[in-house]
């Protein structure tokens, strides 16, 4: 596009040196005009050429800088994406160990607990226990000694 433009400038440039030239007609002094003037349109097309040229290698640069910025943002999408599939995965791993930990320990309690409470029973009723079979015994003692005397 800027060299488009460049070549037009240069063709509007000549132009007008060329129409001026028949203008003024051919005199040392309008030749020396001429050619200041031919002078300056060439050293402002190198300049113009010269940040052409720049703005071209910045423009380079910068779309290259844009496309490994572009890059290294997918790769770390993806790292992302990756990273919390497993953070996912090791929640719902955590939270299944975790259950099956609680259950365990549930269940391990659970069972203690019974196991107390059955000694615990025991030892409660076996006092009881032997009371009331010492009881049924002096019942059927006196029951038979009843019989016995009548």
């Amino acid at each position: 596009m800027l060299e488009i433009v460049l070549a037009l400038l240069i063709v509007v440039f000549a132009g007008v040196g060329f129409a001026l030239g028949k203008k003024l007609g051919s005199t040392p002094q309008n030749d020396d005009r001429l050619a200041e003037r031919v002078e300056f349109l060439k050293e402002t097309l190198e300049q113009e050429k010269s940040a052409h040229q720049q703005l071209r290698e910045t423009h380079q640069k910068t779309y290259t800088t844009l496309v490994e910025t572009q890059k290294e943002l997918e790769f770390l999408n993806e790292k992302f994406t990756h990273r919390q599939e497993e953070l996912e995965s090791l929640q719902k791993q955590f939270k299944t160990e975790f259950e099956n930990l609680a259950q365990k320990i549930f269940e391990e309690k659970s069972t203690k607990i019974s196991e107390e409470n059955q000694k615990n029973i025991k030892t409660l009723l076996d006092p009881l226990r032997e009371r009331i079979t010492d009881f049924s015994q002096k019942v059927e003692e006196n029951n038979k000694q009843n019989l016995t005397f009548h």
